[in-house]
């Protein structure tokens, strides 16, 4: 990078820093995250463990035996996810001071009805399934503002995959908490996007022409599109046969 320290929010005339100056930086800083994440051994064998989940099956399998295949690996990873995510919310806040008793008790009735209004099992339970396939998933708390009706917030759990945080200046330990910056890159249609920052709306470009998750749409549909083909192939040999 060209400067490792982020500008800062005046200068030394002291006027705002210049917006191309910030997105300067956060362009060097996002691609020395995405060149640490890359030099990992494990990186390379992310998008296969995802093909291995969506795509065919690399087995060799003997022509004279049925072609008919079950995503095992699949499954298995599916029951796994869902015992380590059954957790039960017995947790609760505790005092030694019995004056503020009530209050105590009160925050651990909130704490349960957050836990399961909030639908906070099923991001534990996306963390778990990014954990299980790419190796690393994350969980963060963030406030939502609109989360029950415009105006009306709550506290959600987002979940992110392995290459969706980027770190800036790791230490040698590997401990989030200790970088300089950490960078996390979510999703947002281009319409939200320009919404929450009117301001900036006429230079909010879009960087893909469609969104990642209609990506994944179309590797299923080509995954079934593969399983018929395969059925076809297997019904026609079955009706040589006789």
């Amino acid at each position: 990078m060209s400067d490792y320290n982020a500008p800062p929010m005046w200068d030394k005339e002291g006027n705002l820093t210049k917006d191309h100056l910030k997105l300067g930086w956060l362009r060097e800083a996002i691609g020395e995250g995405e060149n640490f994440l890359k030099c990992q051994r494990a990186y390379p064998d992310i998008d296969r463990a995802v093909d291995m989940l969506f795509g065919p099956h690399e087995e060799r399998i003997p022509s004279s035996l049925s072609r008919v295949y079950v995503n095992r690996l699949k499954r298995l990873i599916r029951e796994q996810v869902a015992t380590l995510s059954n957790l039960m919310p017995t947790w609760g806040y505790n005092s030694d001071n019995r004056a503020v008793e009530g209050q105590v008790v009160v925050l651990t009735k909130l704490l349960k009805a957050w836990y399961t209004s909030s639908f906070a099992d099923r991001s534990i339970r996306e963390a778990l399934q990014y954990a299980a396939v790419e190796g690393t998933g994350y969980i963060s708390p963030i406030w939502e503002p609109d989360f029950w009706c415009p105006g009306r917030g709550e506290a959600v759990l987002k979940t992110y995959g392995a290459k969706d945080v980027l770190p800036i200046q790791m230490p040698r330990d590997h401990d989030l908490q200790r970088c300089y910056a950490v960078i996390v890159r979510t999703e947002y249609p281009l319409s939200l996007a320009r919404g929450a920052y009117p301001d900036f709306a006429d230079q909010i470009q879009p960087d893909r022409t469609q969104p990642g998750w209609l990506r994944r749409g179309v590797q299923k549909v080509q995954k079934f599109h593969w399983m018929l083909q395969n059925i076809q192939i297997l019904t026609l040999n079955q009706k040589s046969l006789v």
